[in-house]
């Protein structure tokens, strides 16, 4: 199959009563990710769960089909219920795609509490001494100078909440944040490194970590992904070429570490690839990042190369990656194959991951309508 409007549209339609009949499998449980060695689901992954609900509310939008909003809205009130309580920087990846994508799309303002009390406990994560967000754990802990590039894919939360009813500082705050990610995650070459941990009496980075990286010195993939995705979307919300030049850098780099046959591994400098995994979710989370580059692009000449470099990124995960699956198989089966949620954990290797799945199919979505 190749990337075609004809296809993608065929390829989408297919996936909606997948999606449906996996809706009624699960029911209260959130799928995180499909275990191909096991040919098991692990379910309620702790960051994942919003992208579940995220996944019909695009499909919903795409194709109208009051089943799939049916079933959003109820999974959206579910992960809002679950995650109510949840005092992280997770915060965006939860009510992003659920709470607040449902009123995107439907109008309906039900959700708009949940998502602005969530904004309100990211905002409390903040650390003005080093501008930046803790990730997890108290703030009077150990762990409180714990920082990840992941964050910045939670910040457009901030920015939304303070349009909608949030305090007006939660935007400043969002911005600050995203400072230090550019000029601490990003190194000079355009590459990322995900962890930092920061003095928190003094605001300065004392040192970086690899968690999910091969070393402290590669490039973790989706952490990179991350980084393009996030602050095309800061650039997005405040259209200070800080971010834009941030966005860029790092997609530069993300692009010319894809492979020959054109799909990234894992880690984009690992030394034993190709013998190692590949990660879809992370180069379709990137891709979403390029078509935010080419739909804020001031000059023709520059939407039409990162609409072109997000096709580049999208084709070969629609030619060879997707999976095949009946409505009716059990278990369920996602979309998008040989995703890697953690190498070093052991998790999701080789796997579908919802994540993947939502950023895939949000992408092709916004593939299809062109430059908007």
């Amino acid at each position: 199959m190749s990337l075609t409007a004809a296809n993608v549209d065929e390829l989408l339609r297919g996936y909606v009563p997948r999606v449906l009949a996996a809706a009624g499998h699960f029911r209260d449980e959130i799928p995180d990710y499909f275990d191909v060695a096991s040919g098991r689901w692990h379910v309620n992954g702790f960051w994942t769960e919003g992208f579940w609900p995220g996944l019909m509310w695009n499909l919903y939008s795409y194709y109208g089909d009051a089943r799939l909003a049916d079933e959003a809205r109820r999974t959206t009130r579910l992960v809002a219920k679950m995650k109510a309580d949840t005092d992280d920087h997770d915060r965006g990846f939860l009510f992003l795609p659920s709470c607040v994508r449902e009123h995107e799309i439907t109008g309906d303002a039900a959700m708009l509490p949940p998502a602005l009390a969530a904004a309100r406990q990211l905002a409390n994560r903040f650390v003005p001494s080093g501008n930046f967000i803790s990730a997890h754990g108290p703030l009077d802990g150990p762990g409180a100078g714990f920082a990840i590039l992941d964050t910045v894919m939670n910040l457009r939360l901030l920015f939304w909440a303070a349009r909608h009813g949030g305090e007006t500082t939660m935007a400043d705050i969002a911005v600050r944040a995203a400072r230090t990610m550019a000029r601490e995650h990003m190194r000079p070459n355009g590459s990322s490194c995900q962890v930092l941990w920061f003095d928190l009496a003094t605001g300065r980075v004392v040192r970086r970590e690899a968690v999910m990286a091969v070393s402290v010195d590669s490039c973790w993939a989706r952490a990179q992904a991350w980084g393009v995705h996030g602050f095309a979307q800061v650039y997005q919300e405040t259209r200070d070429e800080e971010f834009g030049t941030a966005a860029r850098r790092m997609a530069e780099y993300f692009l010319a570490r894809v492979p020959a046959d054109g799909v990234v591994f894992h880690d984009l400098d690992d030394p034993a690839a190709p013998a190692v995994p590949r990660d879809t979710s992370a180069q379709a989370i990137a891709a979403g990042g390029l078509l935010t580059l080419a739909a804020t692009g001031t000059a023709a000449a520059e939407r039409e190369r990162w609409f072109g470099a997000a096709e580049r990124l999208l084709t070969p995960l629609v030619e060879r990656y997707i999976v095949r699956s009946s409505a009716g198989a059990l278990p369920p089966r996602g979309l998008l194959g040989q995703g890697c949620k953690s190498l070093r954990k052991n998790q999701g290797i080789n796997s579908e991951l919802i994540f993947g799945d939502y950023h895939f199919v949000d992408a092709l979505v916004r593939w299809r309508r062109g430059f908007g």
